[in-house]
């Protein structure tokens, strides 16, 4: 075993004795930041070694990579998007469930290249908000699989994901790697980008079509009985 992975390891049995599945996916986690780190050191990679941002007024996407070279620095974007507690969580975790109560308006589509074991590479989605009400918003789809063999069992890690309040230098950033300073007007709901539904706002939905799958059932139940009880009485 690598020093630093050992010493990962020796770290979170030192501070989570009990053991469990938790311990397992933080001995995971620990891993794959660790094995993030080497794959791309020469670089001086943290994590995703390309993003490309897509979205309403770019005629062309914005790319972003090399660490502190230019306004395109992926690290930075990186650190300002919440994308490290987004794929791995943190304590204390700055992530929310919920959509944030107030207009976001545009939405934009970034693409990082997140390097795995094997030597190629995995592509995690965020969605980026730069226009929000009070400084850029980012949401990170929860369950997207990458790092194949660094998860709990030797299976795939998956994003953590949730909805993060960027940094404030987020949007000046992205301006200055080629954003448009202002949001651009919009033809269309499809070019303004689709709504993201956070996953309590799925939840809810499945919950309530449940309820009325109940409710449909027992409708139907109730008239058949009814018929049935006209048939016996005519009978």
């Amino acid at each position: 075993m690598e020093p630093s992975r050992r010493a990962a390891r020796s770290w979170v049995i030192r501070t989570h004795p009990e053991g469990g599945d938790g311990v397992k996916r933080l001995m995971a986690v620990a891993g794959a930041v660790l094995l993030i780190s080497s794959v791309a050191t020469s670089a001086g990679a943290k994590g995703a070694t390309e993003a490309t941002i897509r979205g309403p007024g770019l005629e062309e996407p914005l790319t972003f990579s090399g660490y502190g070279e230019s306004a395109n620095d992926v690290s930075l974007l990186a650190e300002q998007s919440g994308f490290f507690p987004a794929m791995f969580g943190q304590i204390p975790d700055p992530m929310e469930d919920n959509r944030p109560q107030k207009n976001l308006g545009l939405r934009y589509t970034i693409r990082y290249t997140v390097p795995n074991p094997a030597g190629g590479a995995d592509e995690v989605v965020q969605y980026i908000f730069p226009y929000a009400e009070g400084g850029a918003v980012t949401y990170t789809p929860p369950g997207q699989p990458f790092m194949e063999g660094e998860g709990v069992d030797g299976e795939r890690l998956r994003t953590k994901g949730g909805w993060y309040q960027g940094l404030s230098p987020l949007k000046s950033a992205l301006v200055d790697a080629g954003l448009p300073p202002k949001a651009p007007e919009v033809s269309s709901r499809t070019d303004a980008g689709t709504p993201v539904q956070s996953a309590p706002s799925l939840s809810l939905t499945i919950a309530v079509l449940s309820v009325l799958a109940v409710l449909a059932g027992l409708v139907l139940f109730l008239f058949r009985r009814q018929r049935w009880q006209s048939v016996r009485r005519e009978a």
